[in-house]
């Protein structure tokens, strides 16, 4: 079992080849500066797919084929689902403050499932929760710096809306308890410098402050990921569960291909 507390997570692998696009915060929430990029890679056979139980509006949710979706490994090894993110306490200073987007980001339930899997939000910035569903579903959030919330989400009805004044520590889980496989995670940070890596596992952090500063890397399955969890060299500055990377004041920072042990993810 994973160091990483798993108890509101199912334990199986899973693969899928869907299309994904790398998450992060709109550039011109940020301003000009240098760039932080990477691939993060699974060091072994992609996982094989396992379906999960759909023991709950099966007419509507079983035609889907959903599988556990706690570990996305594509077929070139892309490790998805991957949150990187500028860590304030480790660094021991704070970026200068920059606004948020007025621009609100959504959660759906799609299709029986929560889309997307990771959501990164700002404090002060709006989040809607929708259905797209022709069922009810139920978003709860386990927040611990801000207060948890639990909503219905009828379909066809008007979006939940939050408002989340206080960063996170780590991403926080948000399950349906109509439709208990399904599961997300969001991740409110007070500064526009974090990612999500896509299915290719890709991701960039751009309009970053130069100077020195502490990265956290953490995936659902393990928690943080730690230097000793990588297959070969860590990139410099990978240090235990902390990556500290010196930004110029332009161009970009690329760790290149950092492949993670399967063992990590057990």
């Amino acid at each position: 079992m994973s160091r990483f507390d798993t108890s509101l997570f199912g334990l199986a692998l899973a693969f899928v080849a869907i299309p994904c696009v790398p998450q992060a915060v709109a550039a011109d929430e940020a301003p000009a500066g240098a760039s932080l990029t990477g691939r993060l890679l699974y060091g072994g056979p992609a996982p094989t797919p396992e379906l999960v139980e759909v023991n709950k509006d099966q007419a509507v949710c079983g035609p889907h084929k959903l599988t556990d979706d706690t570990l996305l490994v594509a077929e070139d090894g892309g490790l998805a689902n991957v949150v990187i993110w500028l860590d304030v306490r480790s660094s021991g200073r704070a970026p200068a403050e920059v606004p948020p987007s007025t621009e609100a980001v959504t959660l759906d339930n799609d299709e029986c499932r929560f889309e997307p899997h990771i959501v990164l939000l700002r404090t002060g910035q709006e989040l809607k929760v929708t259905n797209s569903d022709p069922i009810a579903h139920q978003a709860t959030a386990f927040l611990n710096r801000n207060i948890p919330f639990n909503e219905s989400v009828p379909a066809g009805g008007a979006p939940v809306v939050k408002t989340l004044e206080k960063p996170e520590l780590l991403p926080s889980p948000v399950t349906c308890p109509i439709h208990p496989w399904m599961k997300a995670h969001l991740f409110v940070q007070d500064h526009p410098y974090m990612a999500v890596t896509g299915a290719d596992g890709r991701f960039s952090i751009s309009g970053l402050p130069p100077g020195e500063w502490s990265f956290r890397v953490w995936q659902e399955r393990t928690g943080f990921l730690k230097s000793d969890e990588l297959s070969g060299d860590a990139p410099a500055g990978w240090d235990g569960a902390t990556l500290t990377v010196t930004v110029p004041e332009t161009g970009a920072v690329d760790l290149g291909d950092v492949t993670v042990q399967p063992s990590a993810f057990e």
